[in-house]
């Protein structure tokens, strides 16, 4: 690569994606939740960039984060890199559109972009980056809380999550709720609730999302009134 790689700065769509960026403009740790396909990442993911660019505290972006597999990396094939393969593929697609070049997460990573599994974050400091932990509702509570306090004074914390896709066992679902109840009390700290107006990823997505949580409610209330 021989020319310096430069992010496009993308216009927000909705009201919450408006306030994600300007609560970043303005200097806060940013968690970002709600529905799917709202732009969670994406949004985090392009200031980060932008940031990054302009030559902050923050030198590169650190994208964390966890899938349930990952937790037992040891036992598939192939080397680490190997191992994460299928779940960089969400970032090459993010960052294909960001920079206009299809191979852009693949020049940056291990420049000013690095990924990795929570299983390869116990006992580091972070320095100098924006740690942006993503997927944020396949984390328990404690691996929420580690990796968020190996974090030093030159860090920014980006979350991203969404509650109603979660692949934990039912007891450790509730570890992200736990943590952002935790959190709403920090004043350097922006939580952002992304409803279905914020999804911006096809009217057929917001349709099926709508359905499946009218859905759910429905069952949830005939349990309630069997159990009467």
């Amino acid at each position: 690569m021989s020319n310096k790689l430069f992010a496009k700065s993308f216009k927000p769509l909705t009201i919450n994606q408006v306030k994600m960026s300007d609560e970043i403009d303005r200097g806060q740790h940013v968690i970002a939740y709600g529905a799917a396909g709202s732009g969670k990442t994406f949004g985090l993911v392009n200031k980060a960039m932008n940031l990054i660019e302009k030559g902050g505290r923050q030198d590169g972006l650190l994208i964390i984060r966890s899938t349930v597999s990952v937790r037992d990396q040891g036992f598939l094939p192939g080397n680490l890199e190997e191992k994460e393969a299928p779940y960089l593929a969400p970032y090459i697609d993010i960052f294909s559109e960001i920079y206009n070049m299809r191979n852009a997460f693949s020049l940056l990573k291990g420049r000013s972009v690095d990924f990795k599994s929570t299983s390869h974050t116990r006992g580091v400091t972070f320095r100098n980056k924006i740690i942006l932990i993503d997927e944020a509702q396949n984390l328990t509570f404690q691996e929420l809380y580690t990796i968020s306090t190996r974090l030093d004074n030159s860090c920014k914390l980006f979350i991203s999550g969404d509650f109603y896709q979660s692949d934990l066992d039912d007891k450790d679902k509730k570890g992200i709720i736990k943590f952002l109840e935790i959190l709403k009390s920090i004043k350097d700290i922006s939580l952002i609730k992304f409803g279905h107006n914020d999804i911006v990823r096809s009217g057929l997505v917001k349709k099926i999302i709508i359905a499946k949580e009218r859905y759910e409610k429905r069952q949830l209330k005939a349990m309630e009134n069997k159990g009467k």
